[in-house]
């Protein structure tokens, strides 16, 4: 897979349930702030208690089959609903260019 660079929007790939329910669409487009491990704290987002989106992120890793390595991205998805955007993380594996 190529290099994810930070501060590009990719489009989630896939099949999502878990999007498609929040967002609308299993594949919202993500802005990548950063590599989970790069972020404050420095540690992998299965060692992040209390943090919603790290626990989003292991629920959807055992529902979804995806990979529990530390290859997670934390980004914004752009919502077309609403001016927010939401937090959450994603592997690479389901990223894809726009």
């Amino acid at each position: 897979m190529k290099k994810i660079k930070c501060r590009k929007i990719y489009k989630i790939k896939g099949n999502s349930k878990y999007f498609k329910n929040k967002y609308g669409t299993a594949n919202p487009e993500i802005l990548i702030e950063d590599l989970v491990l790069n972020m404050p704290g420095n540690r992998s987002w299965m060692y992040m208690d209390g943090n919603f989106a790290a626990m989003l992120y292991g629920m959807r890793a055992g529902t979804e089959n995806l990979p529990i390595d530390d290859k997670v991205y934390y980004g914004k998805i752009r919502s077309e609903d609403s001016d927010l955007s939401f937090g959450e993380m994603v592997h690479e594996s389901e990223l894809e260019e726009i």
